[in-house]
């Protein structure tokens, strides 16, 4: 049997690797000509980082990944809200990493080469059809470079790792609208800046529709912790956007405007952002939920199945167990549509369990924090409304020392700058 993968991005390179151990035929066909990804931040959930170390990945991962232990809500002044362990803090026996994207693919992709053969990946081969004929799928490519066809390849099975705009999902769902966009543009980067709360904390400021999740990650060739950010603004209706694509110089100095307040003792965003080299900028895109990942021996994973709308990138992780998930249905059933059925069902389930949950750092944060984190996060937008701080931050030095900030203590201190500003305190 060979599956064949539509896409060599994170997922599709990580189905690759566990099908080659699990002695599972395949090839992944990549649209771009090259399998270079840009220079992001990315973060990785312990049990993505324990199926990645369980390919024995786990020696690279060490070097290329700062392990994360706590996640903090912080507001754009610098004032503490809530903290929450989280990876190896919270008892996994697994980190959660926060790693260079570009590496981390460069690395799979590597890999996998060695282990399976340079074949196994062939590029400039976007899917443009689908045909089941009879006991085999046939797959028609496109070299978009050269604008000409790319052949046609045969196989047992499809799975579409081809992302949110999935040629593969469009031939299972053909009536199903494009992805839709409300407004909300983000960027990323890659920005110098001291590691916030110790250099092992993913942090997260938050204003009304602007907000930014800063976590560190380690530079390339020296001793260095560089930041890796993630911004999100709202939109005008009007605003030209395309999918993804590089920000000029110009259009950074403009973004680091947007955030030219937000400023405190720990970190300076607007220098973070004028100081990142590469910034990219694309759309929030959404898309309804999918009665189905797979139909007879077409299954979808990543984006194509389930986009991610977390600043987090808690997608690649959900793509990566996706692919784990993939390849045991296929190790376990004689059927490849049983087997694609299987992984459909569970995958489904866990994602739905999971999508239940409010996120702020999604699995670091306990519910009651979240609730609490809600709470503290609306009295300290209006607080910060009322007048500019009287310095960056305005934690009093006994919090400022501590390394978490339970939500009595950070409402406590809210109340206390509520009576800063000249504002009657009222009960929570």
């Amino acid at each position: 049997m060979t599956v064949l993968i539509a896409g060599g991005g994170i997922g599709g390179l990580a189905l690759g690797l566990m099908l080659d151990r699990a002695g599972i035929r395949f090839r992944v066909f990549e649209a771009a000509p090259d399998l270079r990804m840009p220079g992001l931040g990315l973060l990785l959930r312990p049990d993505a980082v324990r199926a990645l170390s369980d390919l024995g990945l786990g020696p690279e991962l060490a070097l290329i990944g700062l392990p994360m232990t706590e996640v903090a809500g912080v507001t754009p002044e610098g004032i503490v809200t809530e903290t929450a362990p989280c990876g190896q803090a919270t008892g996994s026996e697994m980190p959660q990493l926060s790693v260079h994207r570009g590496r981390l693919h460069r690395l799979m992709a590597e890999e996998l080469r060695r282990r399976a053969g340079a074949d196994r990946i062939v590029l400039d081969a976007a899917l443009q059809d689908v045909a089941d004929r009879g006991e085999k799928l046939t797959i028609d490519l496109f070299d978009r470079r050269q604008n000409r066809p790319g052949g046609t390849t045969r196989g047992r099975g499809l799975v579409g790792a081809d992302g949110i705009h999935s040629t593969v999902r469009a031939r299972l769902y053909p009536g199903e609208p494009p992805p839709r966009w409300d407004g909300l543009m983000v960027w990323r980067g890659i920005g110098p800046g001291r590691p916030p709360r110790g250099g092992h904390c993913t942090v997260v400021l938050r204003q009304g529709d602007r907000r930014l999740t800063v976590s560190p990650i380690p530079s390339i060739g020296d001793d260095r912790t560089l930041l890796a950010w993630t911004a999100k603004l709202r939109r005008p209706r009007d605003y030209e956007w395309s999918d993804a694509h590089w920000v000029p110089p110009r259009r950074i100095f403009d973004l680091a405007e947007e955030f030219e307040d937000w400023r405190s003792d720990w970190i300076d965003v607007p220098e973070m952002i004028r100081g990142s080299q590469d910034v990219f900028e694309h759309p929030l895109l959404r898309r309804d939920e999918l009665p189905r990942m797979s139909r007879g021996r077409i299954a979808l994973i990543g984006d194509a199945a389930h986009p991610s709308f977390k600043l987090g990138s808690g997608g690649a992780s959900d793509a990566i167990l996706d692919a784990l998930a993939l390849t045991r249905a296929l190790q376990g059933h004689d059927s490849l549509a049983d087997a694609f059925r299987a992984y459909d069902q569970q995958r489904r389930e866990q994602l739905s369990d999971r999508g239940r949950e409010t996120r702020l750092g999604a699995e670091a944060l306990p519910n009651g924090a979240r609730i609490s984190w809600r709470a503290v996060l609306k009295e300290a937008e209006a607080l910060a409304a009322l007048r500019p701080p009287p310095r960056p931050s305005l934690l009093p030095p006994a919090l400022e020392a501590q390394e978490g900030i339970e939500p009595s203590l950070a409402l406590a201190n809210i109340a206390a700058f509520r009576g800063r500003a000249g504002r009657p305190s009222r009960r929570d």
